[in-house]
């Protein structure tokens, strides 16, 4: 019986690679439904629970590490060590300006992206795919029957925050279905998620029956939640898609050009975002008529800039005030400062350094990408970093689990980029 012990915790290390594998994916699964639920108006049923089962998911995961290191004696080398102190660094970063288990999830992003370099992406994928659609259409239908509440708003109602903040032409045209969820774009940006991560795990393969099924989802979600730029993103996604499938070919230099556009996304995007931002004192009529087509994004995080300043290590007591509702259906009360901007809330927030590490982290996989032809993860991360410019919701990894594939950077240039793909 000894024996038969000594083999399976030392030398049988592909049993060890498949118990991570099911820890991996049970943690996923677990803070994916909890959190899909905490946004929508189940999330009255779990006031006191989110918080210690984010802290349980984050336990399974190290638990995991403790696994690899200690039984399977896994040995990081120079440039995996330098990423590890990378991301403990950043990790400590964020957890130390994390003041609720909402804040917590940037923290936790970074463990759950760390620990998934020896799972294959695809068990993740296909774990959060199933779990994310199951449990969407259950807050959808649930919200439809009455279960719980759904919010149905013309941009917006008398008394509304925004009343007198967004286009006239959007107030006016506008018809947005919450489908239970507590904001607007709750729902349809977990449908991005699934429409990315389910490309990304066919690719060519793709069948055009679900190609289909994936459009007119996203189009219907569309029609009912008036989520533009989300389904503007979802649309460029599938005709991406649907050109790889057909194996059509770029010339080579609008091939290269896409590359460097590609490599470039993060960067130029907080550039955008930074330079906008402090330019808006310049009272230009153009950048005017910009605020206003943006919904007084530029004008807003101007103001939480000159409020909060922009440090190297970030700060805690910011309060933001948006447009989502509160858990039992009743609008938040002051007014609203709420900054749209992943770019500008995350260096007021977290600071210069943990901005620049993680969105450093994200060009820096669209590299590698490239370099191994893989272009579906260069256009995801694409869409993910212009989008980021109006929108802060692509940082939680429920919501955008796409953000494993930084995982890749820990493998070897004379790898696959992903464990279990060799």
């Amino acid at each position: 019986m000894e024996n038969v012990s000594s083999i399976y915790f030392v030398n049988n290390k592909g049993m060890e690679k498949t118990h991570g594998e099911i820890m991996y994916c049970f943690a996923v699964l677990i803070y994916t439904v909890l959190w899909i639920f905490r946004q929508s108006f189940y999330g009255s049923n779990l006031n006191g629970l989110h918080q210690p089962i984010s802290y349980f998911c984050a336990i399974i995961l190290l638990l995991k590490e403790i696994r690899t290191f200690v039984l399977c004696r896994e040995e990081l080398n120079v440039k995996q060590m330098r990423l590890f102190v990378v991301f403990a660094t950043l990790f400590g970063l964020f957890f130390a300006v994390s003041e609720s288990s909402f804040m917590f999830m940037n923290a936790i992003a970074l463990l759950f992206i760390f620990s998934a370099r020896d799972v294959p992406i695809k068990s993740i994928f296909k774990v959060t795919i199933i779990s994310s659609l199951i449990c969407l259409i259950i807050v959808m239908v649930s919200s439809e029957l009455g279960i719980i509440q759904n919010i149905r708003s013309t941009d917006f109602e008398d008394g509304a925050l925004l009343d007198n903040i967004l286009p006239s032409f959007i107030r006016e045209e506008s018809s947005r279905n919450h489908f239970g969820f507590i904001g607007t774009f709750h729902c349809p940006t977990i449908a991005f998620n699934i429409t990315a991560m389910t490309i990304y795990y066919f690719k060519e393969k793709i069948s055009w029956l679900l190609w289909i099924l994936l459009f007119i989802g996203n189009a219907w979600i569309f029609t009912y939640s008036q989520s533009r730029a989300i389904y503007f993103m979802a649309f460029c996604l599938l005709v991406f898609a649907g050109v790889r499938k057909l194996k059509l070919k770029l010339p080579g230099g609008i091939a290269k050009l896409f590359s460097f556009v590609c490599v470039l996304s993060f960067p130029v995007s907080i550039l955008i975002s930074y330079v906008l931002m402090k330019m808006w004192p310049l009272n230009l009529t153009w950048m005017n008529d910009l605020n206003e087509m943006f919904a007084m994004r530029i004008s807003l995080a101007y103001e939480s800039y000159e409020e909060y300043g922009i440090g190297l290590f970030g700060k805690r007591g910011i309060e933001w005030i948006g447009n989502a509702y509160k858990l039992n259906g009743t609008r938040r009360e002051g007014e609203y400062n709420y900054v749209d901007s992943l770019y500008i809330r995350m260096l007021i927030r977290n600071g210069l350094i943990a901005t620049i590490g993680w969105f450093a982290l994200g060009t820096q996989t669209v590299i590698k990408a490239i370099k191994k032809y893989d272009y579906y993860i260069a256009f995801i991360f694409f869409l993910i970093a212009t989008h980021s410019i109006i929108d802060d919701m692509m940082l939680a990894i429920y919501r955008t689990t796409t953000w494993i594939f930084m995982c890749c950077l820990f493998r070897d240039d004379n790898e696959s980029l992903f464990f279990g793909e060799d």
